[in-house]
């Protein structure tokens, strides 16, 4: 993560890390366009590990210029198809 500065720049990571880990216990209560850090605490990895995974080829990825988004539904779909 890059060096933070000033208290306001903190304050909203540390907001921004809560509205995406507060309450969510099942997967319907996610948003339905997802980001890595959603990946990340659902699989309950690294951000690191959740961005390898987004490098997956088969993996739904949505690039919007040099952001990472993908819906939950085809997440859904992309990891049942793990599974098999």
């Amino acid at each position: 993560m890059a060096a933070c500065i000033g208290e306001r720049h903190i304050n909203y990571l540390i907001r921004r890390e809560e509205i995406i880990t507060d309450d969510i216990d099942e997967i319907s209560q996610l948003p339905e366009l997802l980001t890595v850090e959603h990946l990340a605490h659902y699989l309950n990895v690294s951000e690191r590990t959740a961005d390898e995974y987004m490098g997956d080829p088969d993996f739904p990825l949505i690039r919007l210029k040099r952001s990472k988004r993908f819906f939950r539904d085809d997440f859904l779909d992309w990891l049942q198809s793990k599974r098999e």
